[in-house]
């Protein structure tokens, strides 16, 4: 019969991981196992860090967004599972290239995401033949939206269609 010994570490100097050790001792023998808090970021491209509330994890919402912290530097941060550099959570939770947050969030024919402010407007069917003048919204911070891509305009049923298929009634998609 072995005896088994486990040990928490959660204190930890800063630049250390927190631990727990368990120590079994099987026929004389003391084997010791280490699980780290590596080890609970358990999804692809996770890793885990120390990080404050500001700015948040890179998201597939949020990726195109600039933060500005101001003054968060008595805040003490916590570990976290976060993305790795150059992914980002997408709504299923998972981290993914920028590429896959475009792919999953847009899936109508003929969208893109993209970053875009109130003006100008999305093109649409109505609007397809009006220019915008922009004034004044340099400091507008953009939102990530599934917008058409170019050379299409949104019909009244939300699809993105050439200008051609502006004035036709049924969707082309379902």
């Amino acid at each position: 019969m072995g005896l088994t010994t486990t040990l928490n570490v959660t204190r930890c100097e800063e630049g250390y991981s927190s631990a727990v050790i368990t120590r079994r001792k099987v026929n004389k023998a003391i084997i010791t196992v280490y699980f780290t808090d590596e080890s609970m970021c358990t999804r692809p491209n996770e890793e885990l860090k120390c990080v404050k509330s500001c700015p948040p994890e890179k998201t597939c919402q949020n990726c195109d967004t600039q933060f500005e912290c101001i003054d968060n530097a008595t805040e003490i941060c916590k570990k976290e599972c976060i993305c790795k550099e150059g992914f980002y959570r997408n709504n299923k939770g998972d981290c993914v290239t920028r590429e896959m947050c475009d792919e999953a969030m847009c899936t109508r024919p003929n969208e893109e995401l993209k970053c875009v402010k109130s003006c100008p407007t999305e093109k649409t069917c109505q609007n397809c033949d009006i220019q915008f003048n922009c004034i004044d919204n340099a400091t507008e911070i953009c939102k990530n939206e599934c917008i058409c891509k170019e050379g299409f305009y949104r019909n009244d049923k939300g699809d993105c269609v050439t200008k051609e298929m502006c004035g036709k009634i049924k969707s082309i998609y379902k």
